[in-house]
C-alpha cells in the first residue's frame, strides 16, 4: 500500500505548469479540483515540478478550504510523488504546502486515493493551483486528446531548479498546450472559529473610569493557518459610550457610564468566511450607601430629660457625586421622646432625646429605631437601639438611729446633715415630716436639719423625723431620725443607745419584701370541698377552685374594704366564721400578691458549645443521644412568663390544649410582648426540635411541653403559684422553674398553699412516683445566698446552678447549700443560644434560668430510659452521677460529706453528666421511702428595748405552761407610736405535743394616730421594712445558746395581730419562727428586739 507523508523541506528540480488565478468562496464539503484521465502518454521525466491548469480551470482552486484527499493514476513505476498547492504571491509562485506518497507495486495501473489527516491538511484559498513533483518516477499519465493547436499560456514547464520546501518559489520555463494530467484534490470548507472565554454578563460601577478596558474579545480556529477578523455588530440600546478595536478585541469605555444594561453582539470570521456570533451583557450598577456605624446601640438613664444628642449617623456612598438622604422608618415602641434630626443640606444626621422626655424603665426598656438611607438609586436599612437604664435610687449613707438636742440650742443651728449618694449624680430634693407634728426642725436642700424655732420650752421627750430624698425619679424614705430632747442643759449627757450594744444582744438586720395589692381571695385549708362551700354560703363568698388536695380558693368580693377606723369589717366576719367552722375549716389565709422574677442575667447567645463538646469537661448529652434517647414520652411543664406556642422550632413538641396562662387566667400562654420571651428561651433548651434547620436542638428534643404562664409585670398569689405547680398533675413528669424571689432581697419562700402543692406533686404525681420540680438556684452571686430562697431550699425541689465555659462557677452563682448540681450557662466569656419570641433565635443568654432547663432535659432522658424512677430516685441519681472534675466555685474548697461525696457550697455535687445519668438510671433500684424528723416547738416573743418580757414556765403533771408578760414596749411606724402596753398571754403544751399553737396577746394591738384606739386615721404605709434580730434560746435549764439569723425571716407566716410561735426546721438552722405581725394589704415598719426563746 502507499504511505502518505507531509513534505516540508526538500530541494527539487522539475517543470512547472501554470494557468491564471480566479476567485472563490468557501469550499463545499467534498468539492474536487483536477481530473483523472487514464489514457495516452506518460511523461518519462523525473525530478520535475508541475504547476497545472487547463482551459476549463479544472486545476484551479476557486474556494477557501482544506485538501482532505488526493487522487492520481499510477502506471507501472514506483517511487515518491509529491502532491502540491501553489499560490501566486508578489509576482512569484510560492509553494504553500505538499503531501508525499510512496508508490508501491500494489498500486500500479490504478487510481491511487490518499486521505490526509487533519494535522497534514493543506489550507487553500481561491486562486491556488494544484501541482505535483515526481522524483525518479514516471509522472501521472496525461491525456492529449483534446489539445488545441496554436494555443498559448495553457501550460508551462519549469526546467530550472525548484525546491520541495514549503515557502520556496518557482519561475516559468516555457508554455505547452493544454494537457490533462491525472491528478485531483478533494476539498472541505474548514472549521468555524470559536469565541474564547467571552463572559455572558459583567457588572461594573457607574463611576468606572473613561478608557477602562471592560473585556478583550478572543477566538480560536482549529484551522491553524486562518486569520480571524472581529466585528462589533450592534449594541442594544445603541450607545456611543464604548469603543471596540477589531484588531486587539478590546472593548473600552469612551464616556462616563449610565446605570442600566447594554447588550453587545460580536462576530468573528476566518479567511474562508466561517462566522461565529455571540452576545455579551454589561450591567452598569450603582453602589448603595454604606452605614459606617450602624447597627449600633446606646444606653441612657430613665431620668434623663434634657435635650441630648444620643448618636451621630455616619453614612457614605461609594459613587462620587451621589447624594444620600436618610429617614426614620419606624420607632418601636412609638414615643415622642426620641426623634431623628438632619441639618441643612442633609449632611449630618443625629438621633436626639427630646427635651422634657419622660422615659420609664418599667414601661419600655428599649426602643428600636429602623433607619433607611437612599441615593435615589439604591437604599439600605439598619437599626439603632436605645436602651433605657433604670435610675438607681439615691442612698442615704449616714443616718443614725438618734441624735440628742439640748434645750439651749439656738434657732438656725444644724443638728445633723444628711449625706446621700446618687449613682446618676442627679439633683436631690429633701423633704421631712415630723411626729409630733408641732416640730421645731426643718430639712434644707443641702440635707442639713436645722432648728427652725426655739426648743427651750419643748415638753416632748423627743421627735421622730421622717426624712425623704427624691432624685426626680425615685422617692426614698422615710428614713427615721429620732431627735431626743435633753432634759438638762448642754452639759447633760446624750440619750443612751446601749440597748443596741453587743452586750444587750440586740442586733438589727433589715429585710424588705414586696407587698402588693390583694385580689380579695382566701386560701382555705379544709377536709373537703363541701365544707368550703358551706363556709362560703355563710360568709357571702364565692367558691373558685380546688388548689391542692387540702387547699381551696375562695373569693370574697367585699372583703378587704377598710373602714375609716382602719379596721376591716369583712375580715372580722370571716375570722369570726372561721372560729364557728373550726371543726371543718383548718385555716384561712388571705392571698396577697407577690412578685417573682425570671432568673436570667442578660439576653445574648452565640453557639451551642454547651452540648457539642467544644468545651471540656462535657455534659455528655450527645453520648446519651447516641443510644437513642430524645425525651420521647416525657412531659415537661415550663412554668415561666409564657411560651410562644407556634414557634417553628418548638410547636411540634408543644401541647397547646394543655397549656395555660394562670397570670391572666386564660388558655393561651403566648406572650404579647418581647419582654415576656424568657419562657420561650427556656423551652428551647429543653425541647427545641432536632434536624430542622431552626435555631438549636434541645436536650430532650422529642419531649412534650406544656406552657404555663405565671410571671408578669405584677404579682401573683400563693394559690395561683400552687395551681401552676399542680397543673395537669396526672400528665406532667417534670415542672421546670427558672424564676424565684428577687436576688438579694432576704428570705422569701412559698406560702402554705404552694407548699401543699409541692407536697401533692411528689406524693400524687406520676402515679404516686412523684413529679420532679427543677428550680433555677438564683443569680445573686457570692454575696447572696440561696438559702434565703424558700423555693430552692424546699426538700421537694432540685435546684440547679451554673458553670461557665471556663470551668468556673458563673459569676452570678450564689452560695447555696441546697443546690444539687450545675450545668453550663453563659458568662462574660461565652453565652448560650436558644429559641426566642417572634419565631426567632436569641443569643447572649446567661443565668441559672438557662441551666435549669438543661438539667430538665437530662432528667427527661433518664425518665425515658426508666419511667419507674421516683422523684427521690432522680435526686439520688443526680448526686451519684454529677462530676466534680476540676471545677472551681470561687468560694471554698470541695469537701467530702458524710455520704462520701465531694460537694461544693456553690456547685453542689458538680457538673451533670447525661451519659452517666441515663446509664445508671437504666438499672436503678428504687430508694426507700423518705424518713423525716423535726424538733419540738419553741415559743418566741419579740419586744422593744424598753423592758424585757417576763417569762414564767411551770410544769404540772405532763403539761408545760408558759406565761409571758410584756411591759412598757413600743412599736413605731411612720410616726405612729404605741408604748407602755402591758399584756399577758399563757401558752400551754403537752410534753409530747407536735402541733404549733399561736399565743394571741390581747390588748391594744391596733395602732392609730394620737395613741388612741378610736382614731379615725388608719395607718397605710407605702413600703414594708422588718427589722429582724438575733435569736437567743435555751435548750435546757438556763444554759443559753446564741444564734444569729440573717436570711431566715418568713413574712408569709405572720398571723393577724398576733405574737406567735413557729416550727422551724433546725436540720438546716435556717427558718425562724413567726414574729410580731400586723395584717395589712399594704405595709408597716416595725422596730423590735429579742427576748429568750425557751424550747420544750
Amino acid at each position: 500500500m502507499a504511505h502518505i507523508n507531509l513534505v516540508i523541506m526538500k530541494t527539487l528540480i522539475g517543470l512547472i505548469y501554470l494557468t491564471k488565478l480566479s476567485d472563490g468562496a468557501a469550499c463545499a464539503s467534498g468539492q474536487t479540483n483536477g481530473k483523472i484521465p487514464t489514457t495516452d502518454s506518460s511523461d518519462t521525466g523525473s525530478g520535475r515540478t508541475f504547476i497545472l491548469n487547463s482551459a476549463d480551470n479544472d486545476y484551479l482552486i476557486n474556494c477557501c478550504g482544506f485538501v482532505t484527499t488526493w487522487e492520481f493514476y499510477v502506471t507501472t513505476t514506483n517511487g515518491t510523488l509529491y502532491a502540491q498547492v501553489w499560490r501566486q504571491m508578489s509576482g512569484a509562485w510560492t509553494l504553500i504546502g505538499q503531501n508525499s506518497f510512496d508508490i508501491e507495486t500494489a498500486n500500479f495501473n490504478a487510481v491511487f486515493i490518499g486521505s490526509i489527516t487533519a494535522s497534514q491538511q493543506i489550507s487553500v484559498q481561491a486562486g491556488d493551483f494544484i501541482g505535483f513533483m515526481s522524483s525518479g518516477l514516471t509522472i501521472p499519465p496525461y491525456d492529449t486528446t483534446n489539445m488545441g493547436s496554436g494555443s498559448s499560456n495553457e501550460d508551462v514547464i519549469y526546467s530550472d531548479t525548484a525546491t520541495g520546501t514549503v515557502g520556496s518559489t518557482a519561475t516559468f520555463l516555457h508554455y505547452r498546450n493544454n494537457i490533462e494530467f491525472s491528478i485531483k484534490a478533494t476539498l472541505s470548507p474548514g472549521n468555524t472559529p470559536q469565541f474564547v472565554s467571552l463572559p455572558t454578563t459583567l457588572s461594573v460601577d457607574e463611576d468606572t473610569a473613561v478608557g477602562t478596558t471592560l473585556i478583550t474579545v478572543t477566538a480560536t480556529d482549529a484551522d491553524l493557518s486562518d486569520n480571524l477578523n472581529y466585528t462589533l455588530t450592534s449594541t442594544n440600546p445603541a450607545s456611543t459610550s464604548f469603543n471596540f478595536d477589531p484588531i486587539s478585541g478590546n472593548l473600552t469605555t469612551l464616556t462616563t457610564l449610565t446605570v442600566g444594561t447594554t447588550v453587545f453582539s460580536f462576530s468573528v470570521v476566518d479567511l474562508c468566511g466561517n462566522t461565529e456570533s455571540a452576545t455579551f451583557t454589561l450591567s452598569v450598577a450603582n453602589q448603595p450607601p454604606v452605614f459606617q456605624n450602624l447597627p449600633n446601640t446606646t444606653e441612657i438613664s430613665e431620668d434623663l430629660s434634657e435635650e441630648t444628642e444620643l448618636f451621630i449617623l455616619t453614612v457614605t456612598d461609594p459613587t462620587v457625586g451621589d447624594v444620600v438622604t436618610c429617614s426614620l422608618n419606624s420607632l418601636v415602641p412609638t414615643t415622642n421622646d426620641l426623634y431623628f434630626y438632619y441639618s441643612v443640606g442633609r449632611s449630618r444626621y443625629s438621633i436626639y432625646l427630646r427635651g422634657g422626655a419622660s422615659l420609664d424603665y418599667d414601661t419600655a426598656r428599649e426602643y428600636l429605631m429602623a433607619i433607611n438611607c437612599t441615593d435615589t438609586k439604591n437604599s439600605v436599612s439598619s437599626t439603632f437601639v436605645v436602651y433605657v437604664a433604670k435610675n438607681e435610687p439615691p442612698v442615704i449613707t449616714n443616718l443614725p438611729a438618734s441624735v440628742s438636742v439640748s434645750p439651749n440650742t439656738i434657732v438656725g443651728t444644724s443638728i445633723f446633715t444628711v449625706t446621700t449618694t446618687d449613682k446618676e449624680s442627679a439633683q436631690l430634693f429633701y423633704n421631712m415630716t415630723c411626729i409630733p407634728s408641732e416640730c421645731p426642725f426643718k430639712i434644707f436642700a443641702s440635707g442639713a436639719v436645722l432648728t427652725e424655732s426655739s426648743v427651750v420650752n419643748v415638753t416632748e421627750p423627743g421627735f421622730d423625723l421622717y426624712i425623704y430624698v427624691f432624685d426626680g425619679k425615685n422617692l426614698v424614705g422615710p428614713k427615721v431620725l429620732t431627735v431626743q430632747m435633753k432634759e438638762t442643759d448642754s452639759t447633760s449627757t446624750s440619750a443612751s443607745t446601749d440597748w443596741l450594744s453587743t452586750d444587750a444582744k440586740y442586733i438589727l438586720i433589715i429585710l424588705t419584701i414586696f407587698a402588693g395589692i390583694s385580689a380579695n381571695e382566701y386560701a382555705i385549708k379544709a377536709n373537703s370541698k363541701t365544707h368550703v362551700i358551706d363556709f362560703c354560703n355563710n360568709a357571702g363568698c364565692n367558691f373558685v377552685k380546688q388548689v391542692t388536695s387540702e387547699y381551696f380558693l375562695i373569693k370574697c368580693p367585699n372583703a378587704r374594704q377598710r373602714s375609716k377606723s382602719g379596721t376591716s369589717r369583712d375580715d372580722t366576719i370571716i375570722q369570726d366564721l372561721a372560729v364557728k367552722f373550726k371543726e371543718t375549716i383548718k385555716n384561712i389565709e388571705y392571698q396577697k400578691l407577690h412578685r417573682n422574677y425570671p432568673r436570667t442575667v442578660d439576653s445574648n447567645w452565640t453557639e451551642m458549645w454547651n452540648l457539642n463538646n467544644q468545651v471540656l469537661p462535657s455534659m455528655r448529652v450527645q453520648e446519651a443521644w447516641y443510644v437513642g434517647l430524645s425525651g420521647s414520652g416525657v412531659t415537661v411543664a415550663v412554668v415561666d412568663d409564657g411560651l410562644q406556642l407556634n414557634h417553628p422550632d418548638l410547636r411540634n413538641n408543644i401541647n397547646a390544649e394543655k397549656s395555660y396562662d394562670y397570670y391572666n387566667d386564660d388558655s393561651n400562654p403566648t406572650p404579647t410582648s418581647v419582654e415576656d420571651g424568657h419562657g420561650t428561651k427556656v423551652t428551647g433548651l429543653v425541647a427545641a426540635e432536632a434536624n430542622n434547620n431552626r435555631c438549636i436542638v434541645g436536650v430532650a428534643h422529642k419531649s412534650t411541653i406544656f406552657g404555663i404562664k405565671i410571671l408578669g409585670d405584677g404579682g401573683v398569689t400563693d394559690a395561683t403559684e400552687a395551681l401552676a405547680l399542680n397543673h395537669h398533675l396526672a400528665d406532667v413528669d417534670i415542672y421546670t422553674n427558672s424564676w424565684g424571689p428577687k436576688s438579694g432581697y432576704g428570705y422569701v419562700g412559698p406560702g402554705s398553699v404552694t407548699k401543699s402543692a409541692l407536697y401533692d406533686g411528689v406524693t400524687k404525681g406520676r402515679g404516686a412516683k412523684g413529679v420532679i420540680y427543677v428550680w433555677a438556684a438564683g443569680n445573686g452571686g457570692l454575696n447572696d445566698n440561696c438559702n434565703g430562697d424558700g423555693y430552692v431550699k424546699s426538700i421537694y425541689t432540685i435546684p440547679i446552678t451554673s458553670v461557665g465555659a471556663d470551668g468556673r462557677a458563673a459569676y452570678y452563682a450564689e452560695v447555696c447549700a441546697p443546690v444539687f448540681a450545675a450545668t453550663y450557662s453563659g458568662n462574660e466569656h461565652k453565652t448560650l443560644t436558644s429559641t426566642s419570641f417572634s419565631s426567632s433565635c436569641s443569643d447572649g443568654l446567661k443565668g441559672t434560668s438557662f441551666s435549669a432547663p438543661s438539667a430538665t432535659g437530662m432528667i427527661a432522658l433518664a425518665l425515658e430510659t426508666n419511667p419507674s424512677l421516683t422523684w427521690r430516685d432522680i435526686q439520688h441519681l443526680i448526686v451519684q452521677t454529677s462530676k466534680r472534675h476540676n471545677l472551681r466555685d470561687g468560694f471554698s474548697y470541695w469537701q467530702r460529706n458524710g455520704g462520701g461525696f465531694y460537694v461544693s457550697q456553690v456547685l453542689g455535687f458538680g457538673l451533670m453528666d447525661a451519659e452517666a445519668l441515663v446509664k445508671k438510671a437504666k438499672s436503678w433500684e428504687p430508694v426507700a421511702k423518705q424518713v423525716s424528723c423535726s424538733t419540738r416547738e419553741f415559743y418566741v416573743v419579740r419586744s422593744t428595748h424598753y423592758s424585757s418580757p417576763t417569762v414564767v414556765s411551770t410544769k404540772t403533771d405532763n403539761e408545760y405552761t408558759t406565761q409571758v408578760t410584756l411591759k412598757s414596749w413600743m412599736i413605731t411606724f411612720y410616726g405612729f407610736r404605741k408604748e407602755n402596753i402591758s399584756t399577758t398571754s399563757t401558752y400551754s403544751t403537752s410534753k409530747k405535743a407536735d402541733k404549733t399553737t399561736e399565743a394571741v396577746f390581747e390588748g391594744n394591738t391596733k395602732f392609730n394616730k394620737n395613741n388612741t384606739t378610736d382614731s379615725t386615721t388608719s395607718i397605710i404605709p407605702d413600703t414594708t421594712t422588718y427589722y429582724v434580730v438575733s435569736l437567743e434560746y435555751s435548750s435546757s435549764g438556763n444554759s443559753k445558746i446564741n444564734k444569729n439569723y440573717t436570711t431566715d425571716f418568713t413574712p408569709s407566716r405572720i398571723p393577724d395581730t398576733t405574737i406567735g410561735t413557729g416550727s422551724p426546721d433546725h436540720s438546716s438552722d435556717q427558718n425562724a419562727s413567726n414574729t410580731l405581725g400586723f395584717e395589712t394589704s399594704t405595709s408597716v415598719t416595725i422596730v423590735i428586739a429579742t427576748i429568750a426563746v425557751y424550747l420544750y
